[in-house]
């Protein structure tokens, strides 16, 4: 038994030395002729490869897409010249899937994404704050394709 992805198990498929005795793909068993058929409707409709367009929405954190949009608009300049998200998140959750709604601490721009986060966050207590926002950060870096 080998493992491997759909593309490999159509040249496989083709083969005439070797004879497939089961095919598991997600768990479930196909047969040889389940998947010939689907190869060869594939072959047939080359098109399929190239008209698909996929609607998605990825899951953020209502910190993570403000940081995104504010981040878009406000890049270049050293200040926010406004202190009421609402328009934020209204675009926000259009864009994204906001996962947690909390506002309990991020009520300001200024609290969600500080534009200078060394000095803002110098003053607290804990440093349980700046952790969050750096997680935060890390998460958007880790896959800026998803946001950017």
């Amino acid at each position: 038994m080998i493992k491997t992805n759909l593309k490999l198990v159509f040249d496989i498929l083709k083969r005439t030395d070797i004879s497939i005795e089961q095919i598991y793909v997600e768990g479930e068993l196909f047969t040889v002729e389940q998947l010939k058929k689907i190869h060869e409707w594939v072959d047939k409709n080359k098109e399929l490869y190239i008209n698909i367009n996929i609607k998605y929405k990825y899951f953020a954190s209502r910190r993570i897409a403000l940081i995104v949009l504010l981040e878009e608009d406000f890049y270049d300049k050293k200040n926010y010249d406004f202190q009421d998200l609402t328009r934020y998140e209204r675009i926000a959750s259009i864009r994204f899937e906001v996962t947690n709604k909390n506002k309990k601490d991020l009520d300001t721009p200024e609290k969600v994404h500080p534009k200078n986060p060394c000095l803002y966050y110098e003053n607290f207590e804990s440093n349980q704050s700046k952790r969050q926002y750096r997680a935060a950060l890390r998460k958007i870096l880790e896959t800026p394709f998803h946001f950017f």
